[in-house]
């Protein structure tokens, strides 16, 4: 087995279309998956986000299917 930092990291490009906290639905536009997706925002403190702004996520490969489809955030930035 491989500790922690051997972790599978999957990422999405996408666009926000909502806010709601911390979190953000997610419009997938470039990934391995489509539809809406629950963004976990607080990972990235330095960066503030607006419903529009195109973002690249970093995930652990896990999909949890709901609508919007659940995942655990590794890391979030903004695209330009």
């Amino acid at each position: 087995m491989g500790d922690k930092n051997d972790a599978v990291r999957v990422s999405f490009e996408g666009r926000i279309e909502e806010l709601l906290d911390n979190r953000a639905i997610v419009q997938v536009e470039k990934g391995n998956f489509s539809g809406r997706v629950l963004v976990d925002l607080s990972v990235n403190e330095t960066e503030t986000f607006q419903v529009g702004d195109k973002i690249k996520v970093e995930y652990d490969g896990q999909v949890r299917e709901s609508d919007p489809a659940q995942i655990n955030t590794l890391s979030v930035k903004g695209m330009e």
